[in-house]
């Protein structure tokens, strides 16, 4: 028999307490509320309860229900005559499969599920990886694996779970990925999704699909407002979501790595509602930070909320103000304020090489940035050098949709080429801007697969390609071999030389009178304050002095950029205390790869950098003086 007695109004959504289940939902107190349930296997109407006034403070209602089988109903509101899918639903039932078919005759047959609570922490704790410690990585949990035949659980958390010792291998600390939220992937009209439908039957009917699949696109990426206190259903290999996403995450953190989720919101959303969501996925999930997409959402609200305190939080920009309050060095901006200037330098199309010098040391006092050059949206970076033109034409609109600014080039054809020089430059630019990001002053961000070549075939805003093109090709991953060890050898780099890599602002100035300042800038002559307007290659230099590796003073650095097309010359400082300087790579020379014995450099002053290379030294000193 079920009963029902006023509930509990702190708790939103459905609370399984004891024999009781807890519904709280937000609705006038003028409106006529019912809770529906429904069978879960039959998903037949089984109970519908009209709430009484007396269940409702201000515009929040709460019903406590003593005598139902939780596991084995399913639920909604009715408000006013209307259906309604609770929005804090913590597991959504109907889009347990992807792209299922069978919703199309019944877009609007979603129901909320009654999870019990688990906590399958043991001990976990937040790695709060330090942001001189991360390297990210972008990836869509679907699209990461389905193209993996090594991979057992293709398309969900689980599969991303096998992926550990391969992120591990890498270098990768964070791993931020595209929505996980439960979200329709159909693309509906927009009528379809805005009210729950029932079908009633008349005389002659012929009843037929509302919808056909060869009429809709997918929302493959998923930013779009979603059930947000739910993991995505389809996601998951089994039916228990919830525990197959808490367990990634426990293993993430086990081997010292982070899972950031982005979040999609909307801008009519209540500043309360996304405190309490981002409140839910730290404390039921152990999410290690969100990357926020939307404008004006309320960051003094959530940056100074007691439980996102140590949150990593990324966003396009921050309030001075908020940024002066940080003091957990838990704030990141990012933006598209790296990625321009890299990318119109790389591909020779009128940029700043005093802009991305400046973008390159960008570090803040108690924030940091985020360095990409590319992102889901818009091209691979194997695309950035293989198309100058994008194609996106499979997804239906002309070619209309996804950036016009690119800033990309063909560099010799366009799209695939059978010709080595073309095919070799493409992979030095690669190599190039890998250079650029990894050796950066702060967090760089890999979107998956670019570490191998991996393309869109020119496609600059796969939203919708679930397929081939908006998989990441891991047939790419053995077939470009080398430059994926190239990207692990760099990213090995960044970390075993932390000068590179400060947590703290590059002053250039030697503040710790070491002989030469933590920072300069080199080019025909040596010890330039500033880098002129119509400059294309510099060299940065590094001092080892002003960061520790095993307590002692990290290697000297010297990293030389050539933009321009032919040579450069560059000034190569005097050695200190004796030392030589030895070249570690040029990607120009010895197939682009770290070079496995450096080349010592005997008494040069000048250094001859090939055109559009990265070169790296590092200063020798006499054994003596490293002892």
């Amino acid at each position: 028999m079920i009963t029902i007695s006023e509930g509990n109004f702190l708790h939103y959504g459905a609370l399984l307490d004891g024999k009781c289940v807890c519904f709280t939902f937000e609705a006038d107190k003028e409106q006529k509320c019912f809770l529906l349930l429904f069978d879960k296997k039959t998903k037949e109407l089984i109970q519908k309860i009209e709430l009484p006034d007396e269940y409702c403070i201000g515009s929040l209602w709460s019903v406590c229900v003593e005598g139902i089988d939780y596991s084995k109903v399913m639920y909604l509101y009715e408000i006013d005559g209307k259906r309604i899918l609770d929005p804090y639903a913590t597991s959504i039932i109907g889009r347990e499969v992807w792209k299922d078919e069978k919703r199309l005759k019944n877009p609007n047959e979603v129901y909320a599920g009654i999870t019990k609570r688990e906590a399958l922490w043991k001990e976990d704790n937040f790695p709060e990886l330090g942001c001189e410690d991360m390297v990210m990585y972008k990836l869509h949990v679907r699209g990461f694996t389905m193209d993996q035949a090594k991979v057992k659980n293709k398309g969900t958390f689980s599969g991303i779970e096998e992926k550990i010792p391969y992120f591990k291998e890498l270098g990768v600390t964070t791993l931020c990925v595209m929505p996980i939220y439960d979200f329709e992937e159909w693309m509906f009209p927009e009528e379809a999704e805005t009210e729950y439908r029932e079908w009633q039957s008349q005389e002659g009917d012929v009843i037929a699909p509302l919808h056909n699949e060869s009429d809709l696109k997918v929302n493959y990426w998923g930013y779009t407002k979603g059930n947000y206190f739910a993991p995505k259903a389809s996601y998951s290999k089994d039916k228990d979501t919830a525990k197959e996403l808490k367990h990634l995450i426990h293993t993430l953190h086990e081997n010292n790595m982070e899972l950031v989720m982005e979040m999609f919101f909307v801008g009519d959303m209540n500043p309360n509602e996304i405190v309490r969501i981002l409140r839910h996925w730290v404390i039921e999930y152990h999410v290690d930070g969100f990357s926020l997409m939307g404008y004006d959402l309320p960051m003094a609200a959530i940056t100074s909320d007691m439980i996102l305190r140590r949150t990593k939080l990324f966003y396009y920009g921050f309030d001075s103000s908020i940024l002066e309050a940080s003091k957990y060095n838990n704030l990141f901006i990012c933006n598209d304020e790296f990625m321009y200037p890299a990318r119109k330098l790389l591909n020779r199309m009128e940029g700043r090489l005093y802009e991305l010098a400046a973008q390159m040391r960008r570090q803040g006092e108690n924030f940091s940035f985020v360095n990409y050059i590319d992102t889901n949206n818009g091209f691979t970076l194997n695309d950035l050098f293989s198309y100058s033109e994008k194609h996106n034409e499979a997804n239906g609109e002309n070619n209309l949709d996804g950036p016009i600014w690119n800033y990309s080039s063909g560099n010799g054809a366009e799209g695939p080429s059978r010709k080595k020089a073309i095919n070799d430059f493409r992979t030095r630019q690669i190599k190039n801007a890998l250079c650029v990001m990894l050796l950066s002053q702060s967090v760089p961000l890999i979107l998956s697969g670019d570490e191998f070549g991996n393309s869109q075939d020119g496609n600059n805003n796969a939203y919708c390609q679930d397929n081939k093109t908006g998989w990441v090709n891991w047939g790419k991953a053995k077939s470009n071999e080398k430059l994926l060890k190239f990207t692990e050898d760099l990213i090995k780099f960044r970390k075993n030389h932390p000068v590179i890599r400060s947590a703290k602002p590059m002053r250039m100035a030697d503040y710790e009178r070491t002989g030469f300042p933590d920072f300069s800038y080199h080019c025909e002559q040596p010890w330039i304050n500033e880098i002129a307007e119509s400059r294309y290659a510099v060299g940065m230099m590094y001092n080892g002095d002003y960061a520790k590796v095993d307590d002692k003073s990290d290697d000297t650095l010297y990293i030389c950029y050539n933009f321009h097309v032919g040579m450069q010359l560059m000034s190569l400082p005097e050695p200190v205390k004796g030392g030589k300087w030895e070249k570690l790579l040029n990607t120009c020379e010895g197939g682009g790869v770290f070079l496995e014995k450096p080349e010592i450099l005997e008494n040069q002053k000048i250094l001859m950098i090939p055109g559009q290379s990265v070169t790296i030294l590092r200063l020798v000193l006499p054994e003596a003086d490293n002892e």
